[in-house]
């Protein structure tokens, strides 16, 4: 008789240790103690090997403000043994009591399912990155469009930061994640890029746009309005007027806000600039081809100014596209930049003029006069003349630098 007595009590202690009323008392202790370890053995969760303890903390921060009211309908569903889902004040479900194992064959083990939450993000840019630290999640790739990120249990992401790298501007930001804000189990997070397209414009819209030193390669009339690009000072730009007779730079401007930017030329230096155009040997006398020579002196203008940028920036993409890659300059040009990087020489063109064409079988051969301030790496700089001729190749209809005949010196002084 003792013996079955003894039985029925171990019974009735082992099915009371293991109900799911039990459990929800120990979570509960383990709550209010802040216990992470004990709280992460009854999550279920944990049995797959999910949660860390600070994922566990993360939840216990969420549900701690209204835990009094938690706890209540934990231990009603645990008497009642429901395993309808627990919705707080917000409308998100976040705890589940589930069935385990049973133990010893005869008693269940109950655990606590904790609930995700589904994240969702938008930002002011298209083609933005977000990363928590440790994974790079999709891609947004639409502007002020929600897209989801993920599924997390509250309180596990704690912070999200977002990168934009263009052609303008890298910029980052990052938010802090409030699991607060969320209902019915979705998030719905903002994140501010710094970063904003700005109206450019200029009394001389044809002129090439520069940022923070670097040409663009496009004019202000081609760009009309630069973007993303910050707007926190770190980024100016100026405009460049470059013809065959000389180049001229507009007023400097420091990007701050959003307003819209002017950058306009003297009207002195304008005016200094047409002289020098209109006492040029372009035009030959009664030819009728003045608008050919102009095309090609602005083209051989141009592509000098783009190998001097190339130069001074060591990147040879800046006058890649006026070369044709099978001739003989396209590689030299790639080794005078290794040559001048080893060396620390920086060139500023000062002017260039075109002196004569010669039409050839397969293109033209442009002979040009340029002025330049040439900086060395001892500290020494020298003003330069030079004469230069090049031949230039019909490729698909445009005309390409293709070789360098000869470039010779005509002056030099130290400055």
């Amino acid at each position: 008789m003792s013996v079955f007595i003894i039985a029925i009590s171990i019974h009735f202690y082992l099915a009371n240790q293991y109900s799911s009323e039990t459990m929800v008392k120990k979570f509960s202790d383990a709550v209010r103690s802040k216990d992470l370890k004990t709280a992460k053995m009854i999550l279920g969760e944990h049995q797959k090997g999910d949660l860390t303890e600070e994922d566990v903390k993360g939840m216990i921060s969420y549900i701690q403000d209204e835990w009094s009211s938690i706890d209540g309908l934990l231990m009603s569903a645990a008497k009642s043994h429901s395993e309808e889902p627990i919705i707080d004040s917000r409308g998100n479900k976040i705890l589940q009591i589930v069935p385990g194992e049973k133990k010893f064959g005869l008693y269940h083990q109950y655990y606590l399912q904790p609930l995700r939450i589904e994240v969702q993000m938008k930002t002011n840019l298209d083609h933005v990155k977000v990363t928590d630290g440790k994974q790079m999640f999709n891609q947004l790739k639409e502007a002020n469009t929600y897209e989801t990120i993920g599924e997390y249990f509250p309180g596990t992401l704690k912070k999200v930061t977002a990168s934009f790298k263009g052609e303008y501007a890298n910029l980052t930001a990052e938010t802090e994640i409030d699991f607060k804000e969320a209902k019915k189990n979705e998030l719905k997070q903002k994140i501010k890029l710094n970063g904003a397209f700005i109206p450019i414009s200029s009394n001389r819209d044809e002129a090439l746009l520069f940022v923070n030193g670097r040409n663009s390669r496009a004019s202000i009339k081609e760009i009309n309005q630069l973007g993303p690009i910050a707007t926190d000072g770190s980024v100016t730009i100026h405009a460049e007027l470059r013809t065959a007779n000389g180049m001229i730079k507009s007023n400097e401007v420091e990007v701050v806000g959003e307003e819209a930017i002017v950058l306009n030329f003297n009207e002195e230096d304008l005016l200094a600039l047409q002289d020098r155009e209109s006492s040029s040997i372009h035009e030959e006398e009664g030819s009728g081809d003045g608008e050919y020579y102009s095309g090609l002196a602005s083209l051989v203008s141009e592509f000098m100014y783009a190998s001097v940028d190339a130069y001074n920036y060591r990147d040879f993409s800046l006058v890649e596209g006026y070369m044709n890659p099978s001739g003989p300059i396209y590689k030299k040009t790639q080794e005078y930049i290794d040559y001048l990087d080893k060396k620390g020489i920086y060139e500023e063109l000062l002017n260039v003029n075109f002196i004569q064409s010669e039409d050839t079988r397969n293109g033209v051969n442009i002979t040009t006069q340029e002025e330049y301030k040439i900086s060395y790496g001892n500290g020494s700089m020298k003003f330069k003349k030079f004469e230069t001729k090049q031949h230039f190749r019909w490729i698909d209809g445009k005309l390409l630098a293709h070789e360098l005949i000869y470039t010779k010196e005509l002056y030099s002084k130290n400055m």
